[in-house]
């Protein structure tokens, strides 16, 4: 790789499409790797078959495997649970449930562009640079 540095690669987990789809785009834009997937079930299977990402944004309200459930399965694993997921959802008691689940933080929807950016900037780092998780406090800096 010749010292170059790798941009760690985010798994954003939504069932609607157009939400993936802009949250990509805005990713990519900011040279953020990112691979989306359309449930929980399906964001497992890829966390079992690639290298962890350096963050999950995940959907709470999902069909298949919902995020509360995916987040069960999650904290089970401690390979996986290492790896910082941030909620989002359009729900008025998503923060609290966030908390509750032990997220390291929660974007409302619709997302703001700049909070959406900071989170990934703050969460997507080596383990050792993090700053420390406050699932009470907004997903930004």
């Amino acid at each position: 790789m010749n010292g170059e540095t790798t941009t760690p690669t985010i798994l954003v987990v939504d069932d609607d499409p157009d939400i993936r789809e802009i949250i990509v785009f805005a990713l990519d834009s900011y040279g953020y790797p990112t691979v989306a997937v359309r449930d929980g079930a399906t964001a497992l299977g890829w966390l079992r078959a690639n290298p962890g990402p350096a963050l999950i944004l995940l959907d709470l309200m999902m069909p298949e495997l919902g995020g509360i459930a995916f987040l069960e399965a999650y904290r089970l694993n401690p390979v996986l649970s290492a790896i910082p997921v941030v909620v989002m959802s359009g729900d008025s008691n998503a923060g609290e449930v966030a908390s509750r689940l032990g997220a390291h933080g929660c974007l409302k929807k619709p997302m703001d562009l700049d909070q959406l950016i900071a989170t990934v900037e703050r969460w997507a780092r080596p383990p050792g640079t993090r700053a420390p998780a406050d699932p009470s406090a907004p997903a930004g800096p």
